[in-house]
């Protein structure tokens, strides 16, 4: 009896060893993933520092304002950010829109998209189809032809961006 009782003790340890391999080699995957994922947000925040530093200053804790970009003539909505955001609700007549654009990625290849979305109408839940969609870094503008109402933006991109609407 006692055979039995020291080769089941040994056969349930080899299996909760075996089973349990696994598992932490799947935490050790899961930590290097996050570490990746750290770094990563880390670059695109010291890229978005760096962009918004002030000239000359020598660190950014100097109590000069920085002066901020002219609003584009025409434009209903001025929006920017990084990463996936969704702007407040704009307003458009029936006049001529272009969505003016600048997109940096902060990957290669990148991605961009810029959705101009009916007010009331969820992207996750219906899906939609972006006005303007790039993987690499420029600076242009897209006619979009949308009726009079209110609308919002989503705009997703690896890297920072600014999206101007403008009616002519």
């Amino acid at each position: 009896m006692k055979k039995v009782y020291i080769i089941l003790s040994f056969t349930i340890l080899t299996l909760a060893f075996v089973k349990c391999k696994p598992a932490a080699e799947d935490r050790f995957k899961m930590h290097e993933n996050a570490k990746r994922i750290s770094d990563s947000i880390a670059r695109v925040i010291d890229q978005a520092m760096a962009e918004v530093a002030i000239p000359g200053s020598g660190n950014n804790t100097s109590t000069q304002e920085a002066k901020l970009p002219e609003a584009v003539k025409g434009s209903i909505l001025s929006f920017s950010g990084n990463g996936k955001k969704s702007s407040e609700v704009f307003t458009l007549s029936s006049k001529s829109t272009k969505l003016k654009y600048k997109y940096k990625s902060s990957s290669n290849p990148g991605i961009f998209y810029i959705y101009v979305v009916e007010k009331g109408f969820d992207l996750q839940k219906s899906g939609g189809f972006p006005e303007v969609t790039t993987q690499k870094s420029e600076e242009s503008e897209s006619v979009i032809h949308k009726e009079a109402g209110s609308y919002y933006l989503v705009v997703d991109g690896a890297g920072s961006w600014t999206v101007d609407v403008i009616e002519e």
